[in-house]
């Protein structure tokens, strides 16, 4: 138990991580139109929570319209150079940098920080889409061919752990896709040079990547709490909460790739891209 909190000495233990993710919410929590980005910020839990639904509840037109409406905010172009833009300023000498010229972080600084990287995260997001598509289409359709919407036996004792497995599968790809999306973003690399890297810092400290995971998925199934209530106003405080969230969740994963030994302008190594903030 002692290895999944963290032991003295340990990168990144659960109470380590907790202090990011709180002082990165601290951050985040100033008011600024960047939330908006915050809450199209891709979520570690997406396409595994997808899945399931979608193998034990079946899907219905208004489940394939919600999943659409989820998807579709990440297809769109503009969004995209935001996500970017936004890893890009989380790092802490940006951030810092930007509060002090405009005393907050501005949706224009995102914006602005993410030109260039519009083709790369986009190249990024559809490997990741077709890695995560593929496995969980897998398990999915193993799970419904053994008669898993007849709720049959087979389905649950073969294709259910199959199932399972493929979701994990999927956290680890969505795992990756934080890490090489700030790799990206900061050092502007390749789409197979930024995977490449996320997988070379989550081998360095596997365990130090998985505490770092489970507080980011502690924080965003409070949120989800709140946006799947049924009542109204719960549920616009889930929407506020979940934009304050996103980028702190931002912020967030920009401190853990810096603590798992991710490099960033600002460390002056050769062959590293310099700075550019916007003005």
């Amino acid at each position: 138990m002692s290895t999944w909190i963290g032991k003295p000495g340990d990168r990144l233990s659960v109470r380590e991580a907790q202090t990011v993710l709180a002082d990165s919410l601290r951050l985040a929590a100033r008011p600024s139109w960047v939330w908006l980005v915050g809450f199209v910020y891709p979520k570690v839990l997406l396409f595994p929570a997808i899945a399931l639904r979608e193998a034990l509840a079946g899907a219905s037109d208004h489940e394939a319209a919600e999943v659409a409406g989820t998807l579709l905010p990440f297809l769109l172009p503009p969004l995209m150079l935001l996500v970017a833009g936004l890893a890009r300023i989380s790092s802490p000498w940006n951030w810092n940098e930007c509060v002090a010229r405009h005393g907050r972080v501005r949706l224009r600084d995102a914006m602005a920080a993410g030109r260039g990287l519009l083709w790369s995260t986009f190249g990024l997001w559809i490997c990741v889409l077709l890695l995560d598509l593929a496995v969980l289409g897998l398990g999915m359709t193993v799970f419904h061919s053994l008669g898993g919407e007849e709720r049959g036996w087979r389905a649950y004792l073969v294709g259910g752990p199959l199932l399972l497995f493929c979701c994990a599968y999927a956290a680890v790809v969505s795992v990756l896709f934080q890490l090489a999306l700030h790799s990206l973003a900061q050092n502007r690399r390749g789409v197979v040079s930024a995977l490449q890297h996320a997988w070379r810092l989550t081998l360095n400290d596997p365990w130090a990547t998985l505490r770092a995971t489970l507080v980011d998925c502690a924080i965003s199934a409070v949120v989800a709490i709140f946006a799947f209530s049924a009542s109204d106003p719960i549920v616009i405080t889930g929407v506020v909460l979940g934009a304050i969230t996103g980028v702190a969740r931002a912020l967030y994963w920009g401190r853990v790739y810096r603590l798992l030994g991710g490099l960033t302008p600002e460390d002056g190594v050769p062959g590293v891209s310099a700075p550019v903030l916007p003005g």
